[in-house]
């Protein structure tokens, strides 16, 4: 479903161009939340546009989406009334780019992803992927595999520039897990627990589904996807894992993973190795079947 909007602003040019300035209303998606689309057209065919969204400017910013969405219109009606053709073919060059750099994310054809979050390749974390993967292949689904500790992932900066165009602005590693979840039915987390909650590379991992909720978000797209959440402590008891838990499905929730279940496996500062405790490949495997069910 579309969201809310109107034009603001409008203004033909030498009946070739024209500029269009709506406000869109996504308050569905957050508090106040507001979206500025600026399009220019030619003969009625958008070739450039620029937008922005009330949460991109803090408190502090004696400026706002608003008074920033006016002034590139009256900029452009400016120049390009002015006869600017130079202006007009940055413009449309600015646009190819960001399609370019925008484009669709591919899925690379898997099934299923596994996020090991465990910095460690050979730890119990990964023993635990490594039962995961092999159930799955089991069952004829093609997972992929990804390590955060081994990908190059900028941390969010909550700059909100993904609810401009559904895309974060960062080229780095996290293009392909989304594309991976995009073309997923289920989605398993690895993770142990550091200093109660996940390591820094899944925590990244974890802030950078923010672009993915704006992805797809504005552009509508909802698939059934089941989540199963696999954690380990060294200490002993449950309470190691009360704040790693939420952290995990705070992920799942922006992600539109639905989780299904959960493995935690305390004490391992004893036991030592996860394959040494009886029925747990067991309990890890059904909790598959259940989520794929």
């Amino acid at each position: 479903m579309p969201f809310p909007s109107e034009i603001i602003r409008e203004h033909r040019i030498d009946g070739t161009y024209s500029l269009v300035l709506k406000k869109e209303d996504l308050e569905s998606l957050y508090p106040r939340m507001f979206r500025y689309k600026l399009a220019l057209l030619e003969n009625y065919r958008i070739v450039a546009q620029f937008r922005t969204n009330t949460y991109e400017y803090t408190p502090v910013i004696p400026i706002k989406a608003e008074s920033v969405a006016y002034e590139h219109f009256e900029y452009w009606t400016e120049r390009i009334t002015a006869g600017h053709e130079k202006f007009v073919e940055y413009l449309k060059r600015q646009e190819r780019l960001r399609k370019h750099v925008y484009k669709n994310v591919p899925s690379p054809g898997n099934d299923a992803v596994i996020i090991q979050g465990s910095s460690r390749p050979d730890g119990n974390c990964a023993v635990m992927a490594s039962w995961i993967m092999e159930k799955l292949l089991l069952m004829g689904m093609k997972p992929a595999v990804f390590y955060p500790s081994d990908m190059y992932i900028l941390p969010c900066t909550g700059c909100y520039q993904c609810f401009n165009y559904g895309r974060c602005v960062f080229i780095d590693d996290m293009a392909g897990l989304y594309g991976a979840v995009k073309g997923a039915s289920f989605v398993a987390v690895c993770s142990p627990v550091y200093t109660n909650t996940v390591p820094a590379p899944l925590k990244a991992v974890f802030d950078r589904f923010q672009a993915y909720h704006a992805m797809t978000s504005l552009g509508n797209i909802r698939h059934s996807v089941s989540g199963l959440f696999l954690s380990t402590a060294g200490r002993k008891g449950l309470d190691n894992f009360s704040h790693i838990v939420p952290v995990a499905d705070a992920f799942m929730e922006i992600s539109g993973i639905k989780k299904k279940g959960q493995v935690l496996v305390d004490n391992l500062d004893q036991v030592y190795d996860v394959r040494s405790i009886p029925g747990l490949r067991e309990r890890v495997e059904k909790k598959v079947d259940e989520c794929l069910k």
